[in-house]
């Protein structure tokens, strides 16, 4: 009994030591993809701060969220360098069953 108990809590321990990490070791390829689709689907200029690029599975737990600071749209020709939108903190949350199992994504 005493063997399954450990079993158990070092199970649990090693799937939030997983959860912990995983937005850490994939965050400069989920902020790859999302300035490229970014780029691709937006005639504008998208600015962020990418030291205050965040990814978190912990705070809307078992949503993903992803946070920006310091977030802004700035138009292109023929009025380049109009700010369309500036924003302080940005926050998105993810349902990631839609990511995996839909086509579309689902986002809160």
């Amino acid at each position: 009994m005493k063997k399954v108990l450990l079993f158990l809590l070092g199970f649990i321990v090693l799937v939030i030591v997983a959860l912990a990490a995983i937005p850490y070791f994939f965050k400069d390829d989920i902020k790859q993809t999302i300035d490229q689709q970014m780029a691709e689907s937006l005639n504008a200029d998208v600015y962020f701060d990418a030291d205050k690029f965040s990814l978190s599975l912990f705070s809307s737990f078992p949503d993903l969220t992803v946070s920006l600071a310091d977030f802004g749209v700035a138009n292109q020709a023929p009025f380049a360098g109009d700010t369309l939108v500036q924003v302080e903190q940005f926050e998105l949350t993810i349902d990631l069953s839609s990511i995996n199992f839909g086509s579309n994504i689902m986002i809160e």
